[in-house]
């Protein structure tokens, strides 16, 4: 049962790795290398996530409505969010402008975004924008990662440069209230310690 159920992640797995590619097939015959402009938001996470369950999230989490609640009060805003900054940039006649909160593929995990929205900087962007909040999203911070490795260059969402000392100073202030608040709320232990973790990978 085990061994099956082994076959059927890396059969799941195997068709993902496979649809992204064909979504990077379709992105390049419309991007050129390095010719996008992606905006980088929290959707699931993020400073609003934080506030929302330590006011109200804890009491129902676990439960079968948390889901609900959650993409009510925090993905659902974060994504407008998103579009908004997004629908800004093109005004201004950026070219393409890529955004994540689009996308909704529901047999996708975590880590499979992940994936996915680094694959696309890496092959289609010259431009990184970050929305406010973005030092409280694991997502995020890693498109930081990506982008900075490649160098391409990154503002926050009113236009000014982020660069790395200060990006870095903020994902460890991030740390440092999470660290502090997450007494109220232990199940932000994992949020707190995947920034720590990219916090200590910066030099």
């Amino acid at each position: 049962m085990y061994a099956g159920g082994e076959m059927m992640k890396n059969v799941n797995e195997s068709n993902i790795e496979l649809e992204q590619k064909s979504m990077f097939d379709a992105l390049a015959c419309a991007i050129d290398k390095h010719g996008a402009t992606y905006v980088s938001g929290p959707i699931t996470t993020g400073r609003r996530y934080v506030e929302w369950y330590l006011s109200e999230g804890y009491a129902c989490a676990g439960s079968p409505n948390f889901r609900d609640r959650l993409r009510d009060a925090v993905i659902r805003q974060n994504e407008i969010d998103i579009l908004k900054v997004a629908a800004k940039a093109r005004a201004r006649g950026n070219g393409v402008v890529i955004e994540p909160a689009s996308l909704h593929k529901f047999e996708w995990g975590q880590d499979d975004y992940a994936s996915f929205w680094c694959g696309v900087i890496e092959r289609f962007v010259g431009r990184l924008i970050m929305l406010d909040g973005w030092q409280f999203s694991l997502g995020c911070v890693a498109e930081f990662h990506e982008a900075r490795r490649l160098r391409i260059p990154i503002e926050n969402q009113h236009g000014d440069v982020l660069d790395y000392s200060f990006a870095k100073h903020m994902v460890e202030e991030a740390v440092k209230e999470l660290e502090a608040r997450h007494f109220q709320a232990a199940s932000l232990e994992n949020l707190t310690c995947g920034l720590r973790s990219y916090a200590l990978q910066w030099n």
